[in-house]
């Protein structure tokens, strides 16, 4: 059932890169899965902890958008006590990735937009294998 998140996570990050949008009802789906699964504790308190951190980083920092808050909290939510060793993977692989396009780019002052939906599926991928 877990592999179910890979097809919402998919449309994510397809609509983000083309449209710059994350549709609402992919992260209630990867909500609505976990809930089928079982919700434990541990569950609701990393989805909390991470939705109120980006939620302050959302405010504060220019660049994320409100779904990639809420597709980064319901993957919180979903993974639970793997939601750290996830989210690290998942931010230096887009880190990486950011990096390899600003060293490519002649213009050092554009601004390199990210699709977070295509990091946090490839990062999925690679913790299912």
């Amino acid at each position: 059932m877990n592999e179910l998140v890979l097809l919402p996570l998919a449309i994510a990050a397809w609509v983000d890169q083309k449209e710059r949008i994350i549709p609402d009802w992919t992260w209630v789906v990867i909500i609505v899965l976990r809930a089928l699964l079982g919700i434990h504790p541990e569950h609701i308190v990393w989805g909390g902890v991470i939705f109120l951190f980006l939620y302050l980083w959302f405010i504060f920092v220019p660049g994320m958008g409100g779904g990639d808050v809420k597709l980064l909290s319901a993957m919180a939510l979903f993974l639970g006590n793997m939601t750290l060793p996830f989210f690290i993977m998942t931010f230096v692989l887009a880190f990486l990735y950011g990096l390899i396009l600003y060293m490519k780019t002649k213009d050092k002052n554009v601004v390199i937009p990210l699709a977070v939906p295509a990091f946090i599926a490839s990062i999925f991928v690679i913790q299912a294998m």
